[in-house]
């Protein structure tokens, strides 16, 4: 069994070079998947590592 790296919004947006909120956008629209933790107000957002990597992959420009 593997582990995997659960990430904070705020990691995510300094790894990409963006806001928070605009990895908060991609949450919302589904282009990156994430998991909420906790209800309301009070749940926080995490993202998978692996996640992370597959939208990074998706949305690459190399070799176009």
């Amino acid at each position: 069994m593997t582990t995997d790296t659960l990430l904070s919004t705020k990691q995510v947006a300094e790894y990409l070079n963006v806001d928070n909120l605009s990895v908060r956008t991609y949450i919302n629209k589904g282009w990156l998947k994430a998991h909420k933790l906790g209800n309301g107000k009070n749940g926080v957002w995490r993202i998978k590592n692996s996640d992370l990597q597959e939208f990074i992959n998706r949305n690459s420009n190399i070799g176009e």
